[in-house]
């Protein structure tokens, strides 16, 4: 019983012990699987910008695009880990003008795919 000191007993409907979760172990996960989700998620963005460059586009203009966009996720990669994320975060002013740039590039990109799903859909 000494081990279940960190752990919550989760119970189901029916009153039955359904499962035992530490609360260490739970919220190292919790925290891998945003980490996950907040790098994975705008590759996915990337993905759905080429996916529909290549359908709409011609070919050279589709092959450009996946050129440039493999670039820039070298260059972030490079950024992330040559430190530029502490320079950014040492001045709040320039880390909001980038958060901001991003997020109107970022609603543009929606915008452009919506209004191009009404000549499709």
């Amino acid at each position: 019983m000494q081990n279940m000191i960190n752990c919550t007993r989760i119970w189901n409907r029916f009153g039955a012990e359904r499962l035992i979760i530490c609360i260490d172990k739970m919220e190292i996960y919790l925290q891998g699987l945003t980490m996950g989700l907040a790098y994975v998620a705008p590759i996915g963005l990337q993905n759905l910008f080429v996916i529909n460059t290549a359908i709409t586009q011609p070919k050279r203009r589709a092959y450009l695009t996946a050129l440039i966009v493999v670039f820039l996720i070298l260059r972030s990669e490079w950024h992330a880990s040559s430190g530029v994320g502490a320079i950014m975060q040492a001045s709040s002013l320039l880390e909001m003008g980038i958060l901001l740039i991003g997020s109107l590039i970022v609603a543009k990109i929606g915008i452009d795919l919506i209004r191009d799903k009404k000549h499709y859909g």
